[in-house]
């Protein structure tokens, strides 16, 4: 019981201190991002810093709340930062020599993360149908962004292979978020 309670704390502990992380990292993309303005990647840097805010939130304020309406909207946050992607990757072919096949893969992946996100939001009675939406989401997610970061290497900056795959990270948290919500419900 008490081994339980300890993996437990060690297991938020380690949500907050990436979550806290996430949005540090959305942060500065955000100051970085006014530096060589551009309207996708203003729009992208202010929806990550949103999307770690409304877990922050949800975290502080509504986490034992039974409404889904509260969870809901950390969901639909983080599907706002996959829909983001899917305009990126347009932006990709261009602005970093990305092939019209490759974009068009990470499109459709991040389209079907995308939806299975939304499905997820919108099965949260069902345990094991919600858990299964969410986690090809994530999956699928973390292929795509371990993919870009290998083809992209040579173009891209450090806090952007961090910020790729802090969305990966951002969506296990709302999976263990999912699980201990069911629990305390």
């Amino acid at each position: 019981m008490k081994n339980d309670k300890n993996m437990k704390k060690n297991i938020l502990l380690l949500q907050i201190v990436l979550t806290l992380f996430g949005t540090a990292l959305a942060i500065v993309l955000l100051v970085m991002s006014f530096k060589t303005p551009s309207l996708l990647g203003i729009l992208g840097s202010a929806t990550y810093l949103i999307t770690h805010l409304a877990i922050i939130v949800y975290t502080a304020k509504n986490y034992n709340k039974k409404e889904n309406i509260y969870f809901q909207g950390v969901i639909y946050a983080y599907a706002s930062v996959l829909g983001i992607q899917i305009l990126q990757a347009g932006n990709y072919i261009s602005g970093f020599g990305l092939t019209e096949n490759v974009a068009i893969l990470i499109n459709c992946c991040n389209l079907i993360s995308f939806a299975n996100t939304i499905k997820f939001a919108d099965s949260l009675d069902s345990k094991k149908i919600a858990l299964a939406y969410m986690i090809i989401a994530v999956v699928l997610k973390l292929i795509v962004e371990i993919c870009l970061i290998i083809k992209m290497f040579a173009f891209i900056k450090f806090i952007h292979i961090l910020m790729s795959l802090s969305i990966p990270v951002l969506g296990i948290t709302i999976i263990v978020a999912y699980i201990y919500r069911m629990k305390r419900l």
